[in-house]
C-alpha cells in the first residue's frame, strides 16, 4: 500500500538506507540522492517540499489546469569546439520529442499495453521557443554561447558564468535547458541532470551535447530523446517508480504500480516482481522507469496531475509568461472572448467568437506568417478550419474583429 510520504523517503535515501541507483542509459540518475542532500542541508527547501506534498494530495488544492500549459523555453548551447555547437535543427528535434511525449502524441503510444492505456495521459504541458529575450529583443529561443571551459566536471557549472556557463534566465518567465560537454559527469557518460522546482532560481535541465546532436525523430535506438524526457520529469517533481529495497510508495503517485527494482532493456509484458506480483504487473514502459528508450512511452494521469501541480505551486507566474509572443504583441491582446476548441487540436479547429470576425491570420511560434482568411459575411461568429497541412507545434492566431485586433495561442498535435 502506498502510504509513506515522499519527503520521508527522500531523507531515508540521504541517510543511506536505500541502495545506490543503478547506472544505465541515463548514466547514474542520482536525482533523488542529490535532492535529499539539498533538502537536508536547506530547511527552507525542505519546508517548501513538504508543503507541496501536502497540498498536492488534497483534491481541493490541485491545480486542475484544463487549458494547455504553454511554457517558454530557452536552450543555452555552450560550445568550446565546433562539434559541440549543436545545430538548431537538432535542438528542435529534442524539443519536438519532449512536446510529443508531454502531449502523448508520440507515435509509439500504440505500444502502451491495453491494461495501462486507461492510466496513460497527456500532461497538458507544451514548450514554445521563447520569441523574446529578457530585454524584449526578438530571438529564436536558442542561445549559442562560446565557452572557454573544455569540459564541465559538474553539470551545474553550466549555469555559472564563473565557470564558463550561462546564468539561468528568469525562471518565472522561462524554462532553461543547458546543452554542453557533459562527458564524465558522475564517472559515466551521463545524458542529463535536472533541478527540482523547489530550487526556484536554479530550476532547469542540463543535457550532454553528444547525445542531443544524435537524436533522430522516431528513432528506435537509445538516442531517441527519451532520456531527456525522463530527466524533464524530475524537473516537474516526478520520481522513479522503483524502490530498490522494500515495497513502499517511491513516487507519491497512486496510479504507478510499486516496483522493487528498476527495469532494464526491453522487458516482455507483463513484468511481475516481489512488490507487484499480479497482472498487469509493473509499468516498465513509464518514462520515469529505466527501460530502454524504445520501450518507454507514457506518463500516467497521476504523474500529469503532479507535474501540473508543481508548476502551479512553484511557478505560478510562468503560466502567464509572454516570452513566446512575437515582439510587438502585447499580453493584453490575449483575450478570452474568442474560444478555440479543441485546444490542442489534431486536424480541425473550431473558432467561436463573441465579436464579429473580419479576418484571421495564422503565424508560427517565431512570428512567421502562414495563412489568412477574410470573412465576407459580417455576422460570422463561428468557423471550422481544416489545418491538417500544418505540422505539430504552437501557433498564434491574429483575429481582426469589430472590436479590435486580438491574439490567441493554439497547439496542433
Amino acid at each position: 500500500m502506498k502510504v509513506i510520504s515522499i519527503y520521508f523517503i527522500i531523507v531515508v535515501i540521504f541517510l543511506g538506507n536505500i541502495s545506490a541507483l543503478g547506472q544505465q542509459k541515463y548514466g547514474s540518475c542520482d536525482f533523488q540522492t542529490r535532492l535529499s542532500q539539498e533538502l537536508v542541508n536547506n530547511p527552507e527547501l525542505l519546508n517548501q517540499f513538504k508543503e507541496f506534498e501536502t497540498q498536492s494530495k488534497d483534491p481541493l488544492n490541485q491545480s486542475n489546469l484544463s487549458s494547455p500549459i504553454i511554457i517558454p523555453l530557452v536552450v543555452h548551447v555552450l560550445f568550446n569546439t565546433p562539434s559541440e555547437n549543436v545545430p538548431d535543427s537538432q535542438i528542435m528535434k529534442m524539443v519536438s520529442v519532449l512536446n510529443q511525449d508531454l502531449g502523448r502524441y508520440n507515435s509509439d503510444t500504440a505500444n502502451t499495453p491495453s491494461a495501462f492505456k486507461p492510466l496513460a495521459a497527456s500532461t497538458n504541458i507544451q514548450f514554445c521557443m521563447a520569441a523574446q529575450d529578457t530585454l524584449g529583443n526578438a530571438i529564436s529561443g536558442i542561445d549559442h554561447v562560446f565557452t572557454n571551459t573544455v569540459q564541465f566536471p559538474n553539470p551545474f557549472q553550466m549555469r555559472n558564468p564563473s565557470f564558463g556557463g550561462v546564468s539561468a534566465w528568469n525562471t518565472d518567465k522561462y524554462f532553461n535547458i543547458w546543452v554542453g560537454n557533459a562527458a564524465g559527469w558522475n564517472g559515466v557518460n551521463s545524458v542529463g541532470y535536472s533541478i527540482n522546482p523547489a530550487n526556484h532560481s536554479y530550476w532547469g535541465l542540463f543535457a550532454d551535447f553528444n547525445y542531443v546532436r544524435q537524436i533522430q525523430l522516431g528513432d528506435t535506438s537509445n538516442i531517441s530523446g527519451r532520456a531527456i524526457t525522463h530527466t524533464l520529469g524530475h524537473c516537474f517533481n516526478l520520481f522513479h517508480p522503483f524502490t530498490n529495497t522494500l515495497c513502499y510508495d517511491p513516487d507519491s503517485v497512486s496510479d504507478t504500480p510499486i516496483e522493487q527494482y528498476e527495469a532494464s532493456g526491453c522487458p516482455s509484458f507483463p513484468l511481475l516482481d516481489a512488490c507487484t506480483f499480479n497482472f498487469p504487473g509493473v509499468m516498465f514502459m513509464n518514462f520515469m522507469d529505466y527501460a530502454a528508450e524504445p520501450c518507454v512511452n507514457m506518463f500516467t494521469i497521476g504523474q500529469a496531475t503532479r507535474m501540473q501541480n508543481s508548476i502551479a505551486f512553484y511557478f505560478p507566474l510562468l503560466l502567464t509568461s509572454t516570452a513566446c509572443l512575437p515582439v510587438g504583441i502585447n499580453n493584453s491582446d490575449l483575450i478570452n472572448n474568442i474560444i478555440l476548441k479543441p485546444n490542442p487540436f489534431i486536424n480541425f479547429l473550431t473558432i467561436n467568437s463573441k465579436n464579429l470576425l473580419i479576418s484571421i491570420e495564422i503565424f508560427d511560434k517565431l512570428g512567421n506568417y502562414l495563412l489568412s482568411k477574410t470573412f465576407l459575411q459580417q455576422d460570422d461568429r463561428e468557423l471550422n478550419m481544416d489545418l491538417s497541412n500544418l505540422s505539430s507545434g504552437i501557433y498564434f492566431i491574429k483575429f481582426k474583429t469589430k472590436s479590435g485586433i486580438f491574439y490567441k495561442r493554439v497547439i496542433k498535435m
